[in-house]
């Protein structure tokens, strides 16, 4: 009796090591696998550092009712939200805007906000859903609207968001 499970403790082994020579025998190509997608991130590192590079912006409301504007229009390079650090904010709120445009001039320009706007509510990171490649728009600019009260706002921001999941939505609904 005990050969007999000695010999089925044999042949479970043999059979479990067989199964798994394919898998090494393949080795080779997960690594080359691995090599082809590691190539693939590379040659897309360059868009993803132009068009998620945080730059700063900074608006002063000084009266309700007053518009500001980042510094200068952003080549936007996918679909991805546009992402908002609100680093101080000297105002009750405020709403913000992804407008897209054709050039870095904003030729074109149009908001491309979803749902028209997002309101700023506190200090953080946010993400800010827009539809600027949807319509045809290769350029993004961070827009704001003192809808309540004058005051100062000051951040960072990007046209493409690289960690969608890491940020809360602020667009409006309805």
């Amino acid at each position: 009796m005990a050969k007999k499970k000695y010999a089925r403790c044999f042949v479970g082994a043999a059979l479990a090591a067989a199964v798994m020579m394919p898998g090494i025998a393949f080795a080779s190509d997960d690594t080359q696998d691995a090599n082809v997608r590691e190539q693939q991130c590379e040659l897309s590192q360059e868009a993803i550092e132009r068009s998620s590079r945080d730059d700063a912006w900074s608006f002063n409301f000084t009266f309700l009712g007053a518009t500001a504007q980042a510094p200068s229009w952003r080549e936007k390079d996918d679909y991805s939200s546009t992402y908002i650090g609100v680093n101080h904010m000297w105002c009750d709120r405020f709403m913000v805007y992804v407008d897209g445009a054709k050039d870095g001039y904003g030729n074109g320009r149009t908001n491309c906000t979803e749902y028209g706007a997002a309101a700023v509510r506190h200090t953080g990171e946010f993400k800010i859903w827009n539809q600027v490649r949807e319509k045809g728009f290769s350029y993004a600019l961070l827009t704001g609207w003192a809808n309540y009260e004058a005051g100062t706002a000051s951040g960072l921001w990007s046209p493409d968001c690289w960690n969608e999941s890491a940020y809360p939505v602020i667009n409006c609904v309805g």
